[in-house]
């Protein structure tokens, strides 16, 4: 037994050693490139800044309409940035996983799958070529590629406008330091080897992945749900422990002001810089509202442990239901990348700034399918919605939009910074520059963490899967759209008439949990409101198919119920409905319920309040 300690010991030593011993860094033969890469820039590449925003879990299909373009009834953001950039639109990933996929963009190299996504893994990075030639202003999550030498000073709101200096090297640790992991070893080994009481005493370790009892927290490897694999210290607002906590009670919110401060420093900037964010929406929880507010949200299979919903549920209800929670935090990510437009658009800083806006991979919604943690090569469709991303590249002086469908990969983007700001990395990338090149590959890989297959498809292929999504949640009625169902979309935000209105009522009575949230809803931004509801109805005669239940909100069509249809007499229907926050305004507010039938040509039943 005395051979298997030394084992263990050596085993555990190679397991840590990229982050314990973490190599020097510095740029990588770093040269100027005289021939800039086939930029068309009007203003001098040096000056270039560029901001870089990584959504995350964000597919291209929800932002399409049925003819391959933007939805811009929805998503007006998206379209501002359309109209003032290039659209890549046939993108894909390389990868489903964060840890691969962020990496291999990165990088401008075909990922290392299941590599540690950390800087001693991936040193040739977008991080090390640009330093000495920008300020750097970086926000990763899940990824640690950017050395502390370099990203050392993470800015906050404790930072106001404050402009990275390229020149000055703050400290604060992003990596493990040998010191700092002797502490830790030592409080781990105390938890682990003192009595009870002694133990008491001591910094707790389930709070953080290190910099126990303070000083610093520091990067480290988590289990395979990506919000358990933050990686990043903020020494000017919150520490590790604190800000994967403020992720956690306070959901996508804790994202947006971050992104907003950036923004401001990106405008305000009167130096070169790179500004990276890493935004971890509209990845799940689902919880905000189009217009940023909040509501409980549905629960994220893996992330809320003891709320677990299937992770391939095939009843076509809940899959719309999922899919109105995924468009609505889709449409408040739109509402920051209009602002992002229009702040810098607005700005000295326009022209000199390259903007590169892209989502690390995607997720399918389709019925008996895996949101994104399996992948099945034989089912092509579901590719599609996991490997198909964004991408929009606003270049420095750029004065025309542009739709591109080359075969774009995330290896692309990286060389295509580089030539913009008409720097040699010294090594070779997989991608290339795409203001020289149309990539030509009619073949593309695509990975995941238990195999690779390939995609041969045109961006065109995308439309199949707009028509099946269409089938859960309309493409048509702007954001309130995603509120409606079917045939009876049209009806949302009109006030039903007395003309319309016969017969008796089918409903007994029925109930909302939430009804006590109506009495004073407020307007503010992040507030809590009751944007997702449920209750029980309690029917008196059968429900005839594709008839459905209307919620109102003081009169106006705000939701539909689609539970009922079909029931039988006296049921008690059991639902959950997601309501328009267009009509969920400042005050209180009345509810109603109503059966209607006949689509387009609705019949309603007289309305019955909730209790």
């Amino acid at each position: 037994m005395s051979s298997l300690a030394l084992i263990v010991a050596l085993s555990f030593v190679l397991a840590v050693k990229d982050i314990v011993w973490i190599p020097e860094v510095g740029a990588v033969n770093l040269i100027g490139n005289q021939n800039g890469g086939g930029s068309s820039l009007q203003s001098d590449a040096k000056d270039v800044s560029v901001v870089w925003i990584v959504l995350d879990e964000a597919p291209l299909f929800p932002l399409l309409n049925t003819s391959g373009e933007i939805n811009r009834e929805r998503f007006a953001g998206f379209a501002k940035l359309a109209d003032s950039s290039t659209w890549y639109r046939n993108t894909l990933s390389p990868s489903q996983r964060t840890t691969d996929a962020v990496p291999s963009m990165l990088t401008g190299l075909n990922p290392k799958v299941g590599s540690n996504p950390i800087y001693a893994v991936h040193e040739k990075n977008i991080f090390t070529l640009m330093n000495t030639h920008v300020g750097f202003d970086v926000r990763e999550f899940t990824t640690s590629l950017c050395p502390d030498s370099i990203c050392g000073k993470i800015f906050s709101s404790a930072s106001g406008n404050e402009t990275p200096d390229s020149s000055e090297q703050v400290g604060g640790s992003r990596t493990f330091e040998f010191r700092q992991f002797m502490k830790d070893a030592v409080i781990v080994l105390g938890h682990k080897l003192l009595p009870q009481g002694l133990r008491e005493d001591l910094p707790a370790i389930d709070q953080a992945w290190g910099g126990f009892g303070g000083g610093d927290v520091n990067a480290g490897q988590g289990d395979s749900n990506d919000v358990d694999q933050v990686l990043e210290s903020n020494i000017d607002a919150e520490t590790q422990s604190e800000k994967k906590s403020t992720y956690r009670e306070s959901g996508p919110a804790s994202l947006i002001p971050p992104f907003e401060e950036m923004v401001e420093r990106a405008k305000n900037s009167v130096k070169p810089v790179l500004h990276f964010q890493h935004v971890m929406i509209p990845h799940r929880p689902w919880m905000l509202t189009p217009d940023q507010r909040m509501y409980p949200g549905t629960p994220n299979p893996g992330f809320v442990k003891d709320k677990t919903l299937p992770d391939n549920d095939t009843d076509l209800g809940v899959l719309s239901h999922q899919y109105q929670a995924l468009l609505m935090q889709y449409a408040a990510v739109d509402q920051m990348i209009g602002h992002l437009v229009d702040e810098l658009k607005a700005s000295n800083n326009w022209d000199r700034t390259m903007i590169v806006v892209t989502a690390d991979h995607g997720i399918s919604m389709e019925s008996g399918t895996f949101r994104r943690r399996d992948v099945k090569p034989d089912q092509p469709g579901t590719l599609e919605d996991l490997y198909r991303v964004p991408l929009f590249i606003k270049y420095p002086s750029q004065t025309e939009a542009s739709t591109n469908d080359c075969d774009v990969m995330h290896q692309d983007i990286v060389p295509t910074i580089a030539a913009v700001k008409q720097l040699d990395a010294g090594w070779r990338y997989d991608g290339v520059d795409l203001q020289e090149q149309c990539p030509d590959r009619p073949i593309r890989e695509v990975n995941w963490d238990k195999g690779k297959t390939t995609m041969s498809s045109h961006w065109t292929s995308l439309l199949e899967r707009v028509a099946l999504y269409d089938s859960y949640v309309s493409i048509s009625g702007g954001v309130d759209g995603i509120f409606g169902f079917g045939p009876y979309t049209s009806l949302m935000g009109k006030q039903i008439s007395s003309a319309s209105v016969k017969g008796e009522s089918s409903i007994v009575s029925w109930t909302i949990d939430q009804l006590n949230d109506f009495a004073n809803i407020r307007s503010e931004r992040f507030a809590n409101i009751p944007a997702e509801i449920t209750g029980t109805i309690q029917l008196s005669r059968p429900i005839p198919k594709g008839s459905v239940g209307v919620i109102t909100v003081n009169g106006v069509i705000a939701g539909f119920i689609d539970e009922i249809s079909g029931a039988s007499a006296d049921a008690a229907v059991p639902y959950r409905a997601m309501l328009a926050n267009s009509q969920l305004k400042q005050g209180p507010h009345s509810v109603s319920l109503s059966v209607v039938s006949g689509g387009a040509v609705a019949v309603f039943e007289p309305s019955q309040l909730a209790r």
